[in-house]
């Protein structure tokens, strides 16, 4: 009997640690987490765009929050569930504030970024790159930074233009398209230089000849009707001043 427990003992000790250990939890996944721009600059009421990237595990899904409020407020400030951050429409005090990520897949991971909300016109602007070279109907893209941060809060011009204007780049392409012509006939190259009043005094054309127009007949092509002897064209919303001499 002693020789059987002997030999039973030993097996039972070595069946009861291995369930031990194979019943051991694996530790959890090293989950990391980053969020950009790590740091913004945004004008009452504009939006910026956050982005969070999640590794070490299938689950990238995060939650936001702004100065630990998940979703925020209209105080510090709104941020959806795809990160897409709109300052409130004034500053809080203080005027910066904290945008966070959280790890769905675990909690105790995040990433936080700082914002700061301005008033609306204040604020140092710079455009990145500056200058830049582009080629003829090529593109290039430019961002911009208030007080140093990366900002959508802005609008674009080309030459004081809201936008641009086509019609200064078709004058543009006409003259390198004419320089380069002139460059295999002759081995000549050319400077060649295109302001918007150059554009604009072409499209005028049309006025101009209206204006002579005026002193012989009405112009019924005008949605504002007109007078022969008028001293000036009306132009009413996308009236060309089309018709033939």
């Amino acid at each position: 009997m002693r020789r059987f427990l002997s030999f039973v003992a030993p097996c039972v000790l070595s069946f009861v640690l291995a369930g031990c250990a194979g019943s051991t939890s694996s530790p959890p996944a090293q989950v990391s987490i980053t969020i950009l721009p790590a740091s913004a600059s945004v004008a009452v009421g504009q939006t910026q765009q956050f982005t969070a990237s999640v590794s070490g595990t299938s689950n990238t899904g995060v939650t936001w929050a702004v100065n630990g409020t998940i979703g925020g407020s209209s105080t510090v400030g709104m941020i959806s569930s795809n990160g897409l951050y709109t300052a409130p429409n004034s500053p809080p005090n203080p005027t910066t504030v904290t945008v966070t990520a959280t790890s769905t897949a675990n909690t105790s991971k995040s990433a936080s970024a700082s914002v700061t909300i301005t008033s609306a016109g204040t604020g140092t602007v710079t455009v990145s790159p500056n200058p830049a070279t582009v080629e003829v109907f090529a593109s290039q893209q430019f961002t911009a930074s208030i007080n140093g941060q990366p900002s959508s809060a802005v609008t674009w011009q080309v030459n004081g233009k809201a936008g641009g204007d086509t019609g200064t780049g078709l004058h543009l392409a006409i003259g390198l398209l004419a320089a380069l012509h002139q460059r295999d006939r002759t081995g000549k190259g050319q400077y060649v230089e295109v302001a918007m009043m150059d554009g604009v005094m072409n499209l005028c054309r049309v006025k101009f000849r209206d204006h002579q127009r005026l002193t012989r007949q009405s112009l019924s092509e005008y949605s504002v009707p007109t007078q022969q002897g008028m001293g000036a064209v009306p132009r009413a919303g996308n009236d060309s001043g089309g018709g033939q001499l």
